[in-house]
C-alpha cells in the first residue's frame, strides 16, 4: 500500500516559478495541484491593490525513500 506526505509552498509573485518547481521536482516531489487566491490590500480608507497568493501543493511517496 502507497503512503504519502504532502507539503504545500507558497509562491512568490517575484520568484522564477519553473526554477522553484524544478527544485522541488529533484527533491521527489510531484505537483498535484495549484491554487490562486486573490487577495485585497489596502488600508483602512483606501485599496492599495490586488495581488495574487499562490499555493502549491506536492505529494510524495514515502515507501521510495
Amino acid at each position: 500500500m502507497n503512503t504519502y506526505e504532502y507539503k504545500t509552498v507558497t509562491l512568490r509573485k517575484e520568484s522564477n516559478m519553473e526554477l522553484e518547481l524544478n527544485h522541488f521536482g529533484r527533491e521527489g516531489w510531484e505537483l498535484v495541484s495549484v491554487i490562486s487566491n486573490p487577495q485585497l490590500g489596502g488600508t483602512k480608507y483606501n485599496l492599495v491593490g490586488i495581488s495574487m497568493n499562490t499555493v502549491a501543493v506536492f505529494k510524495r511517496n514515502t515507501n521510495e525513500r
